[in-house]
């Protein structure tokens, strides 16, 4: 427990921290999912709606591939050795008519859970601009989950905890978002991502996430979520995720409070029982070149009769540290190269693990994104 109120003292004093120097102007931006998808409205990007019709803004693919070097407790995993492609995604963009906006991603390269095709699709979404202040949407999504590093496509990560791993976050849904002055607030009702788990998909999440800035240097995405882990059973969220922008400095740091709604005598188990931390510091010495140190903690210290999470269950106390860096050698960052290292420890008791203890991960590899919709200088393609 000491290392746990340490850990915590620590990422609570990185996200109290003032910002200090001059904004950032290097374009640092969440690359997914909740602050990037809801955000988007006719006031803010005035080539959003640039022609009447139905258009395309975007067309593509994503790439990536790496060598990978993988081993525990001193033995190489061949399994996860060797040279591989790990995304191939389908994407695209636009919208219909005058209000209505869409977005496609798909990744071609992963099979279904159970036979069905979406399971492979991360964003089938429509939205409905009624006007500036208020869209609703339906399909698709990353569910409304605070995380800066939740928040990330997975192609642009390179190290992340054991929850992030292995929990399915993409489901299907509605939300319906307020644009506040410098915020949003965002109303989310979803499959439950527990439903792999469970074995049916007739179970819910609801979630509710205020997102914006602090001030030009601090990002801030906070939710509470209440999601069933099996009919009737839920396990409540309170998620926190900042970034503070400090020059060519990046903080990023996430908390994750989980706990499970068993009946009144698991109250004492609510708050700092079952968390997960995800810690990163940025460096980027020129404007294409970034070096990070990353480091993420899970643990569980509840009693099995009063949880419910089969992710980071009961006696799950795990981290890992890692380092990695990302070049970008054309100037509109489509092409990306990439090299990661890092380590595992502690126990996991998870049904799914992906934290193993005494491993070490090594990776190289160059990630590029297709838009084809460069090679035609009229990008309206359907009137």
């Amino acid at each position: 427990m000491k290392n746990v109120l340490k850990i915590g003292g620590v990422l609570l004093f990185i996200i109290q921290v003032p910002a200090i120097g001059n904004a950032s102007d290097m374009g640092i931006e969440v690359q997914d999912t909740i602050l990037s998808e809801i955000v988007d409205k006719e006031s803010e990007h005035v080539d959003w709606f640039p022609e009447e019709g139905n258009t395309v803004k975007q067309l593509g693919l994503e790439l990536r591939g790496e060598a990978d070097y993988y081993s525990v407790d001193g033995e190489t995993d061949h399994d996860n050795t060797g040279i591989k492609g790990t995304h191939l995604n389908f994407v695209m963009q636009g919208r219909l008519f005058d209000k209505f906006s869409y977005r496609i991603r798909h990744r071609i390269n992963r099979s279904s859970a159970d036979g069905n095709f979406f399971d492979a699709t991360d964003f089938a979404l429509l939205r409905y601009h009624i006007n500036d202040k208020f869209t609703v949407d339906f399909g698709k999504r990353a569910m409304a989950l605070a995380g800066i590093d939740v928040d990330y496509a997975s192609i642009d990560i390179m190290i992340t905890n054991q929850f992030n791993s292995v929990m399915e976050l993409y489901e299907w849904g509605t939300g319906f978002n307020i644009a506040l002055k410098k915020s949003n607030l965002y109303f989310e009702i979803v499959q439950s991502p527990y439903w792999e788990s469970y074995g049916k998909r007739n179970i819910y999440a609801y979630s509710v996430m205020w997102s914006g800035n602090h001030s030009k240097n601090i990002e801030f995405m906070y939710s509470v979520n209440l999601m069933e882990s099996h009919p009737g059973n839920f396990i409540g969220w309170l998620a926190l995720g900042h970034r503070i922008n400090l020059n060519r400095f990046v903080i990023e740091a996430d908390i994750h409070n989980r706990a499970s709604f068993a009946g009144s005598s698991s109250s004492k188990y609510w708050l700092f029982r079952n968390m997960s931390f995800i810690g990163a510091l940025k460096y980027m010495p020129l404007n294409n070149l970034t070096f990070a140190l990353k480091g993420t903690y899970d643990f569980n210290t509840c009693d099995e009769q009063y949880d419910y999470d089969v992710y980071t269950s009961a006696g799950t106390d795990c981290g890992r540290v890692g380092f990695y860096a990302e070049y970008f050698p054309i100037k509109n960052e489509s092409v990306r190269i990439h090299a990661a290292c890092y380590t595992d420890f502690g126990s996991n008791t998870s049904r799914y693990k992906e934290i193993v203890d005494k491993s070490v991960f090594l990776s190289a590899g160059l990630t590029w994104r297709i838009d084809f919709l460069k090679f035609f200088k009229n990008k309206t393609l359907f009137k």
